[in-house]
C-alpha cells in the first residue's frame, strides 16, 4: 500500500498508517532526513499524545501516554549488536500490547522474528515523500499461545497412548482366554 504525501497533508499520511497497520509494531525505514520522526510525531498526536514527541536518537526509548494506550518510540540506529537489544529490554517492550514505534529497526529484524508493520518512507523530492506500508505477519502470532497448543497436544498424545495400551491389553486378554 502506497501513499504520496507532503508536510501539508501529513495528517492524512498519519491516518493512513494508523488505519492500514495490522500490528502494534510500527517499524520505520528511510534515509536520514526522509521524515520518519516528523510522521511519527503526527501519528502520536493522532493517538492522543499531548506532550512533545521528539526523536529518541540519544535516549533510544521515549515513552508517551496516548488517549488509550502507552506508546514507546525507539531509535535503534546506534545499536551495534543484538546484545544491546537484550540489555535495553527491547524484547520485553515488544512482548506487551502497547504500540511500539521503531526507527531504524534493521538490527532487530535481522536477529528476531516479530509481526510488524513496515513503513518505508522514500524521498521523492524536497516536498513529497512516498509511504510504502506492508504488514508482515509471521507464525509468531501463535507465540503467546504456543505453550497452550503444546499442552493440548501432549494431553491428546497421552490419551492416545493410553487408548492404544488399553486396546493392546484387551487384545492380550482375549488371546489368553482362547
Amino acid at each position: 500500500m502506497d501513499l504520496i504525501y507532503s508536510k501539508q497533508n501529513i495528517v492524512e499520511a498519519s491516518k493512513f498508517v494508523i488505519k492500514k497497520a495490522k500490528t502494534n509494531h510500527y517499524f520505520f525505514e528511510g534515509i536520514v532526513g526522509a521524515g520518519k520522526t516528523t510522521l511519527i510525531k503526527q501519528i502520536c498526536f493522532q493517538l492522543g499524545v499531548k506532550e512533545t514527541v521528539s526523536s529518541p536518537t540519544f535516549s533510544i526509548i521515549n515513552e508517551y501516554l496516548g488517549e488509550n494506550q502507552t506508546i514507546y518510540h525507539m531509535d535503534l540506529f546506534r545499536l551495534d549488536d543484538k546484545k544491546e537489544i537484550y540489555n535495553l529490554g527491547i524484547l520485553e517492550y515488544l512482548e506487551n500490547s502497547n504500540l511500539i514505534i521503531i526507527e531504524w529497526p534493521e538490527i532487530l529484524l535481522s536477529n528476531f522474528q516479530y509481526n510488524y508493520t513496515l513503513v518505508k518512507i522514500s524521498y521523492i523530492n524536497n516536498e513529497k515523500r512516498r509511504i510504502t506500508l506492508n504488514n508482515i505477519i509471521k507464525w509468531v502470532f501463535l507465540k503467546g499461545c504456543y505453550f497452550i497448543y503444546l499442552a493440548l497436544w501432549l494431553v491428546w498424545y497421552s490419551c492416545f497412548i493410553l487408548w492404544v495400551k488399553k486396546k493392546l491389553l484387551l487384545i492380550t486378554l482375549q488371546i489368553k482366554e482362547c
